[in-house]
């Protein structure tokens, strides 16, 4: 995937996550101040920066994908004090579930609550966001560590059980529940065309072209 479309993955799920929130006033129930996208971002942001860490070894390229996509003066220094600061890749960063992921399920089973069909949710786009920057990373200094393959299959794995025991899209159909799998296998072109079908069964017309 190219960096205009990668870059367009984050916009639209953000997008969604806001509209989302118009609608249900998550933020504001929860009294937290700012947008839902930004509990996005900065969970998105933790996990690249776990990933580019792990290694003890933070590449200029690595850092540029973060400044590309997040708007974020970000070098390798800064990308490593963030990683000390918020305990990135300690054990209890893998058995954290993001906020992000449950907020998503929380939606999919008010929908559902609610008599919407669904079979991909909000929740497997989150999914799909952390696994697609994740494989970027992963792949941007054209070196493929061990320690950051087994980073990002750690997390990914933790979201995928989060799914299967909270989200009542795949507890009712376990064998659908999305497969952790490793970086390498993850398909970029899937990204745009599951947001652009969970965004107009939730929001309305998908605003960017897949």
């Amino acid at each position: 995937m190219s960096e205009t479309k990668l870059k367009s993955v984050l916009l639209t799920t953000c997008e969604l996550f806001d509209e989302i929130d118009k609608t249900l006033e998550i933020m504001n129930k929860a009294n937290s101040k700012g947008s839902l996208s930004n509990v996005l971002k900065f969970e998105l942001l933790s996990f690249l920066c776990c990933l580019s860490a792990c290694d003890g070894r933070i590449s200029k390229v690595e850092a540029k994908l973060i400044r590309d996509n997040f708007d974020l003066e970000m070098y390798p220094v800064h990308i490593k004090d963030f990683y000390h600061e918020h305990s990135l890749g300690d054990d209890e960063y893998f058995k954290k579930t993001p906020q992000c992921l449950k907020l998503a399920v929380k939606v999919d089973n008010h929908m559902i609550n609610q008599g919407t069909v669904i079979d991909k949710g909000i929740s497997e786009i989150v999914i799909e966001l952390f696994k697609i920057f994740g494989k970027a990373m992963v792949v941007a200094d054209d070196k493929v560590k061990a320690e950051e393959q087994i980073c990002w299959s750690r997390y990914i794995s933790m979201m995928t059980q989060y799914l299967a025991d909270k989200s009542l899209i795949y507890t009712q159909r376990p064998e659908t529940v999305p497969r952790p799998g490793t970086p390498i296998e993850v398909d970029y072109q899937m990204s745009l065309d599951k947001i652009g079908r969970i965004y107009t069964l939730y929001v309305g017309k998908f605003p960017i072209e897949s």
